[in-house]
Formats: structure tokens, C-alpha cells, sequence
């Protein structure tokens, strides 16, 4: 589409099928929502059936107060709901970042 050509699909050929749950982290104090910059020690995402991440970071990377403080999406699915509440929960379980402080602590 945005190249001006036209799909080979249109929205009534979709289907939903499933659910997702997106959870975003950022380099920030969870106290005082300022941002948390300073180097990344150890780093890592969980994978997994379902599990979908999409960053930038790993170890060894700085985080800087001067531009977005976002680290990470990671987006579970499941065919249920509670599927893939379940799932994020474990995924949160298995995130792993040392060195700077965010939003979410395991």
C-alpha cells in the first residue's frame, strides 16, 4: 500500500483468530518515572512459542537520558485470553536485565 499497489487480500478475507498481550520496558525509576540511563550489564529476552520481542538493546549497551527510554516490546498469544495472560506472565518471569533500573522488576 504504500508504495501505491493494491493488496491481494481485502479486510473481509481476514479472520481474528487468538489473543495478545503487548508489554513495553522502559529505562526508567519505577519511584519517580525519571529516566534511568547507564549501561546495560546482562540482557535477555525470553523466547518461546508465542512470544514476540522487539528491541533493540542487549549487553553492553548504553541507555541515554536524551532520547526515548523505551528498551523492549515483548507481546505474548495464545488462542485464549487467559493463554496468553499466562504466558506473558512467565515471560516476565524469564526477563532478564541488569545494570539500569525500569519500570518493570523482576
Amino acid at each position: 500500500m504504500a508504495s501505491g499497489k493494491h493488496l491481494s487480500i481485502s479486510g473481509k478475507d481476514l479472520q481474528r483468530k487468538g489473543y495478545a498481550i503487548e508489554v513495553r520496558i522502559y529505562a526508567e525509576d519505577s519511584k519517580t518515572f525519571f529516566p534511568s540511563p547507564g549501561g546495560i550489564i546482562e540482557f535477555q529476552l525470553p523466547q518461546g512459542k508465542g512470544i514476540h520481542n522487539k528491541c533493540a538493546a542487549e549487553a553492553g549497551s548504553h541507555m541515554t537520558p536524551l532520547y526515548d527510554p523505551m528498551i523492549s516490546k515483548l507481546i505474548a498469544w495464545d488462542e485464549t485470553r487467559s493463554g496468553a495472560r499466562t504466558r506473558m506472565k512467565g515471560t516476565l518471569e524469564n526477563y532478564k536485565n541488569e545494570g539500569i533500573k525500569t519500570i518493570f522488576q523482576c
